[in-house]
């Protein structure tokens, strides 16, 4: 995720998700509360969904 520029749109690939997932793991090995260990679940499970979902495309929009 550290490829994607907060300030502009995106897509990501299905091409991503080997790296996406391998960044899922660090974040969620660095959480240090319940708050930060809920949003990388959430993550993970956006992930999955997406992973199970062949139609499914992931924009980043950014701010």
């Amino acid at each position: 995720m550290g490829q994607l520029d907060p300030w502009s749109d995106g897509v990501l690939s299905r091409e991503d998700l080997p790296q996406l997932d391998a960044e899922i793991d660090r974040l969620e090995a660095a959480a240090g509360n319940d708050v930060e260990r809920g949003l990388v679940a959430a993550l993970r499970a956006l992930l999955t969904r997406w992973r199970d979902e062949p139609g499914l495309v992931l924009h980043w929009y950014g701010d």
